[in-house]
């Protein structure tokens, strides 16, 4: 197959298109951690309980987001008879209809129960043992359990038909309680699950009321608090749904924290939290995505802490907060970081697939990518998975302040700085910031252009929705966010499409470095220990354990290794170079051994002790366990693209819907459609734009992504049949207009071309503004022309031949009437 070439030099303009997905990942879910003995394997059994309440939670926080009224949608059956039968008949129904959900709500209850009862656990574990017992990958995945948490309290708060339909269910049970004995609607469950629905804000309240009776629950609190501040600071992580996670889990652990109301205990005078810093990061960050259209506040949840109720200026946004989550202010920096990495990953690309093919050396001799080289394309991976995920969360960031910032006539404090600029665009210059490489910018806001928040476009009554989305972008902001998805996409299929070589290279790598660690430093540190028979033999036997847990021997294991006798070898041992990657269980016991090591040496431990003079070793054991943690994201390598260039969300608008009691909004209201459609209106209008003709299949990309997520993730199945009804609309809408702009197009060419040649030199001399008006504008169509499969929610459309049939009928019509109008002309409409 290799030797077969399949491009068709179709400029590419759209996302990744790939019809078979390889999916990387190998994740054994921890079954095989038992092979491995040490003294971390009980905590990895630990983490692998822990990971079906994970599951779990994450699937009740799908479940209520796409949650919708199910006793509203009833009252339209409510019969006009009021007879006792046709009545049991109808809450017999109502009660069998709302069952499931009100099944899940309590599932929902109980899985709070259960994950309050958790915490109480761990905190009661930390006053008996060491705190910094526990290794980094269980703290993070507490800090996710804290975070379901968080997300179930916002989304129960936010989904009023909850209660709703509880209250409908009560009333169906309380009718049909006397005549079936297996209605019960006064149960104590029953009432639990009123309280638990009618209190705001209550399971985060909850988990704190019943975490704080209990002695040094602030100690594992601390230590959540200060790995999200660490995470977030040192850019650990990669997925825009990490960086979000930190921002939301922080606030919330200084709110368990603070918990007395004597001044002097104040979480602002004792300093045992860097506060500024907090600070610094809830004003940068007012706004965090949560859950698809759902966001939330960062500092609501101190409102009522006693530290912070008196402190309102903590809670006053940064004064240019508006420029944070502007894409028009990152914008410059995106294409040159985009270009310069494109630069270089093609160049990358061109020299493997060179060294690939290289029929010189073997096929199947894996030494024959330079161990340099391979290091190279990896770090040029963890760059282009940084880029990705930087802008994604940057889009997603955008739109979630947009939607916690609608238009409305008494502006907020985050849209007054919206105001200023606007006003100041006006009399703004295009090459006012200049990129000498970047793409010329979008033409700034003129009067009379498009609606922006002046709101002077709005005409009768609107929703929230409408004023969220339609209303709330300008010009230039809806060029920059189809820019950024022409970034997000363009890049990702750039990756996408030579993961079948780049991912061998990958696991050589890794495997590469993780041998190079075993078998040269950590067998020197063994040899240092045998040496010396005053040391404790307690770390020895730990460092064994760990070289056996990853080590590759080549030609098989030794029968006597002679740094178990503290020598050296005679001579130096080879390193095997597979493309074989360690199992998940191996990555994640080699970084909570090595995480041990270097975490426990602060205190009165045993491995302090041993370690003392051994800084060195120490050093390479923290370089190896922060080049592991993207270890994860490499061997994930399709899945990782997937998750930083997903921008389904911005389709997603369950929270609006409740909000406006709608079962769906109009096409003109997506963002999809608006954003495509303001490209093709507008982007042909001037000649900093035409570019963007360029982009005008970026935001469909939208749709893909929600109908995966619709599937995948929520799975559910009239979600995606939402997405397909609108796209279906929405690609027609677009045919339709862009058919008809370029027929429009090419007969003003048509016609300038048969302008007397006197005619024209004399509007030539009137001036090149008036000239221009016989002449069609510049454009970028013959991109849209070349596209012979464009991938749309698994349908591969040759728009070329879309564009050429519509074009027909157009030609057809326009000379039927050429020749009725002839026909219908007397004789002397003739000319000679």
């Amino acid at each position: 197959m290799d030797s077969f070439i399949f491009d068709d030099s179709q400029p590419n303009i759209e996302a990744s298109t790939v019809g078979v997905l390889l999916d990387t990942k190998i994740d054994s879910k921890y079954i095989d951690y038992k092979a491995f003995q040490n003294r971390w394997v009980s905590e990895l059994d630990s983490i692998k309980k822990l990971d079906p309440l994970l599951a779990q939670g994450k699937q009740l926080v799908h479940n209520i987001y796409v949650y919708r009224s199910v006793s509203t949608a009833m009252q339209v059956l409510l019969p006009t008879a009021t007879d006792e039968t046709t009545m049991s008949q109808f809450y017999r129904q109502l009660y069998d209809i709302l069952l499931p959900s009100v099944n899940k709500l309590k599932e929902m209850m109980k899985f709070v129960r259960i994950i309050t009862q958790f915490f109480r656990g761990i905190v009661a574990f930390t006053k008996e043992t060491e705190q910094q017992r526990f290794s980094e990958n269980f703290l993070l995945k507490l800090i996710i359990l804290l975070d379901i948490l968080i997300k179930l309290d916002a989304l129960k708060n936010s989904k009023k038909c909850l209660e709703v339909d509880f209250q409908a269910f009560q009333t169906a049970s309380s009718f049909l309680q006397n005549k079936d004995p297996s209605v019960n609607a006064n149960s104590s469950e029953n009432h639990d699950l009123v309280l638990f629905l009618g209190h705001q804000n209550s399971i985060i309240a909850g988990v704190k009321t019943e975490v704080i009776k209990l002695d040094g629950y602030t100690g594992i609190i601390s230590i959540l608090l200060n790995l999200c501040l660490e995470m977030f600071e040192n850019h650990k992580y990669i997925l825009p749904e990490e960086k979000f996670r930190f921002l939301r889990v922080i606030p919330v652990c200084l709110y368990f924290l603070d918990t007395y109301d004597d001044p002097k205990r104040s979480l602002t005078k004792t300093k045992e939290h860097n506060l500024s810093q907090i600070q610094r990061l809830l004003k940068r960050w007012p706004v965090v995505p949560l859950c698809g259209d759902v966001y939330v506040v960062t500092t609501d949840v101190l409102k009522d802490s006693p530290s912070f109720r008196g402190a309102p200026e903590f809670f006053l946004p940064h004064a240019r907060v508006r420029q944070s989550y502007d894409l028009r202010e990152t914008l410059p920096q995106a294409r040159i970081a985009h270009n310069e990495f494109v630069a270089v990953w093609q160049d990358a690309v061109i020299n493997l697939r060179g060294i690939l093919n290289d029929d010189t050396k073997a096929r199947d001799d894996e030494s024959k990518i330079p161990v340099a080289f391979a290091e190279e394309l990896v770090n040029l991976t963890l760059r282009g998975f940084r880029l990705l995920g930087d802008w994604s969360s940057d889009l997603l960031a955008q739109t979630s302040f947009k939607y916690a910032n609608p238009f409305k006539d008494d502006l907020s404090m985050f849209q007054l700085t919206d105001v200023v600029d606007n006003i100041l665009s006006e009399d703004a210059e295009p090459g006012d910031k200049k990129d000498e490489n970047a793409a010329p910018p979008p033409p700034v806001e003129k009067k009379n252009s498009i609606p922006v928040s002046s709101g002077k476009d709005i005409e009768g009554p609107t929703i929230a929705y409408e004023r969220a989305v339609k209303f709330n972008y300008t010009s230039t902001e809806r060029f920059a966010t189809v820019e950024y998805m022409g970034l997000i996409k363009g890049v990702s299929s750039l990756m996408h499409n030579v993961a079948d070589i780049l991912v061998p290279v990958i696991n050589f790598f890794i495997h590469h470095e993780i041998q190079t660690f075993i078998q040269l430093h950590l067998r020197d540190l063994i040899r240092k220990f045998t040496k010396n028979p005053k040391k404790k033999k307690f770390p020895q036997d730990e460092l064994i354990e760990l070289m056996n847990l990853a080590v590759d021997w080549k030609g098989g294991k030794p029968r006597d290794d002679p740094v178990l006798t503290g020598k050296r070898d005679q001579v130096p041992r080879p390193i095997p170079e597979r493309s074989v990657p360690p199992s998940h269980t191996q990555v994640e016991l080699i970084r909570t051994i090595l995480w041990g090591f270097i975490n426990l040496r602060g205190n009165k431990d045993i491995y302090a002790k041993s370690f003392s003079k051994y800084s060195r070793e120490l050093k390479i054991f923290e370089d190896v366990l922060s080049k592991s943690f993207h270890y994860q994201y490499l061997l994930d390598f399709t899945q990782t693209i997937s998750n930083t260039s997903n921008i389904g969300d911005l389709w997603l608008r369950e929270y609006f819907l409740e909000q406006s009691g709608s079962t769906q909004f109009s096409i003109e209201l997506s963002l999809p459609w608006i954003l495509t459609n303001h490209v093709l209106e507008y982007a042909p209008k001037a000649p900093q734009t035409i570019v963007m003709m360029e982009y005008l299949l970026y935001p469909l990309s939208i749709y893909n992504d929600a109908s995966t997520t619709s599937l995948l993730v929520y799975k559910k199945q009239h979600l995606f049949e939402e997405v397909e009804a609108e796209v279906n609309l929405a690609f027609d809408q677009l045919l339709y207009k862009l058919c008809s702009q370029v027929f429009t197009h090419y007969k003003i060419l048509a016609a300038s071309l048969q302008l007397d040649k006197s005619l024209s030199k004399t509007l030539e001399g009137l001036g090149p503004n008036f000239y221009a008006k016989f002449l069609p504008s510049p454009n970028r169509y013959h991109v849209l022309f070349a596209q012979r499969h464009f991938q749309l929610m698994g349908r591969s459309l040759d728009l070329n031949r879309l564009i050429t049939q519509r074009m027909n009928n157009y030609f057809r019509e326009n000379l039927q009437y050429a020749l009725a109008r002839f026909e219908a002309s007397s004789i002397t409409s003739i000319l000679a």
